[in-house]
């Protein structure tokens, strides 16, 4: 599956579906260390599957909650930091750092099925 070295994997398994929490799971991801990783065995439930459908509204919902989680968590940092009085020494290196790497879209993998 190509997980990182030193990873931990959070597993979520089964159909795809919107009453599973999935958001909830994206968004603990966001708030945990980078070294987390949520990974969704499964698939879309077959009976849901849609003609001429590029892609279903739910698993669209889910890679833009991605992206939006992503764009909460750096604008909250960077507006912790904007409210450090000017010339302040205290801004820490690695939140700066971490704000510059932080990527969840790569955290979250849809597997497939599993068989």
């Amino acid at each position: 599956m190509a997980f990182p070295q030193g990873a931990k994997v959070i597993g979520l398994f089964g159909y795809i579906s919107n009453y599973k929490g999935i958001e909830t799971a994206i968004s603990a991801l966001a708030e945990l260390p980078k070294n987390y990783v949520l990974a969704l065995f499964g698939s879309q439930h077959p009976q849901s599957v849609k003609l001429d459908t590029p892609i279903d509204a739910y698993l669209e919902s889910l890679i833009e909650q991605t992206r939006d989680a992503a764009d909460a968590k750096v604008k909250g940092q960077l507006k912790r930091i904007s409210k450090l009085p000017r010339g302040v020494q205290g801004i820490d290196p690695k939140t700066v750092k971490s704000l510059v790497e932080f990527e969840i879209a790569s955290r979250v993998r849809f597997i497939g099925k599993v068989r």
